[in-house]
């Protein structure tokens, strides 16, 4: 049960956080990329140059939307649960 309650928390917070905050993750995206762009070489094959990798592969609708879903799924593991 402690885990359960873990879980919902956990999707609750993260979707808080996608929904209010989307360019915190938009930022850690494209940090992320160019640093696989540069010192992975399989991520050359998703990103042609640079200037691709520099571009978030989600946008801050997208991200809120995730967040949305979140919140969904904390609602169904809620209800899934027996109490």
């Amino acid at each position: 049960m402690e885990e359960v309650i873990w879980n919902i928390v956990a999707f609750i917070l993260f979707g808080t956080w996608m929904v209010l905050l989307p360019q915190h993750l938009v930022f850690i995206l494209v940090k992320y990329q160019c640093f696989s762009y540069k010192y992975i070489p399989l991520a050359k094959l998703v990103f042609k140059t640079e200037k691709d990798a520099a571009i978030p592969i989600f946008n801050e609708r997208a991200i809120r939307a995730i967040g949305f879903a979140n919140y969904l799924a904390a609602v169904v593991i809620a209800t899934k649960h027996q109490w």
